[in-house]
């Protein structure tokens, strides 16, 4: 009987120590995620706006498709400064934008721009995503968005279910993931053979020193992982098949902000005609989805 309690207890003890290793990377990652978005502003950065000008050319026209006049209810995940979260606002003259994220500084960052701009159908909310969908009512938004997000939420995947019970019937979502291709390309120009294994073998996984979390996906993966919570996919894109920001592997090809007016619109139009065709070549993955209803969900 006592070696059973020795046995137990030293179990025990195991767990704790593995739980608080867990839970100080859980700390770690969360915390150099909030410097990284508070050093880098995603509409002040060289590059950022020529992406968001891809994203917009896929993600209006289904919003003017779905919603003309602007009347829709948006809810932008992780929006940073707001880099998508303003033009979406613009548009939507009729409707409502809201801007959530975990860290201060941007929120802070945001709401300033906000005023600066001069735009007010637009409120931001300092929240972990997961925790606010949570405590959001089922069908209160038409519109969200998680872009550049999911690849460092390890709770993606919850998320992605709370999303689309928030969402109204009909409603649309428009999600990019990292995909495989460029964390393979981005290992290999590290020499980083652990990495080139992680990312070849896994979808998911800590880099580095452990502290950093990861997930990468393939087209096929999401469309497997929107359709079984219910979502109807309406397309994926690569978002910048043949270049990148200062630091990505395809950066040494062409990076925007380096070239001329003329090069980037180029660059552009090449970009956003193979999008579709090399959707799992580009630095994100975005898929469009569209919610069926409940009923249709709970038969997969």
């Amino acid at each position: 009987m006592k070696r059973v309690q020795k046995v137990v207890s030293k179990t025990a003890q195991i767990l704790r120590h593995v739980a608080g290793i867990l839970e100080e990377k859980a700390s770690l990652h969360e915390m150099g995620v909030q410097r990284a978005i508070t050093v880098y502003n995603m509409i002040t950065a060289p590059d950022e706006d020529y992406y968001l000008q891809q994203y917009l050319h896929w993600i209006i026209p289904e919003c003017e498709r779905r919603y003309s006049g602007g009347a829709a209810r948006f809810l932008d995940m992780g929006c940073g400064q707001g880099r998508l979260s303003f033009p979406l606002a613009k548009w939507a003259v009729k409707g409502k934008m809201i801007g959530v994220d975990f860290t201060s500084a941007v929120i802070q960052k945001a709401r300033q721009y906000a005023q600066s701009l001069g735009i007010h159908n637009i409120e931001f909310v300092e929240s972990d995503v997961h925790t606010y969908l949570k405590s959001a009512r089922r069908h209160c938004y038409d519109i969200a968005l998680m872009t550049e997000v999911s690849f460092i939420l390890p709770s993606y995947k919850e998320v992605i279910a709370e999303v689309y019970r928030v969402l109204s019937p009909g409603g649309l979502f428009f999600i990019s993931f990292r995909s495989q291709y460029f964390n393979l390309l981005y290992s290999v120009r590290r020499r980083d053979r652990q990495g080139m294994r992680l990312v070849r073998d896994q979808r998911e996984g800590h880099w580095g020193d452990g502290s950093a979390w990861f997930s990468w996906q393939t087209s096929e993966d999401v469309r497997h992982l929107l359709s079984n919570v219910g979502f109807q996919i309406q397309g994926l894109y690569g978002v910048g098949v043949a270049s990148g920001i200062e630091g990505d592997p395809l950066s040494v090809i062409a990076q925007p902000s380096k070239l001329t007016p003329q090069e980037q619109a180029h660059l552009m139009d090449l970009e956003l005609s193979l999008a579709k065709q090399y959707v799992d070549c580009g630095r994100y993955i975005l898929a469009i989805a569209e919610k069926t209803s409940e009923k249709n969900a709970s038969r997969r």
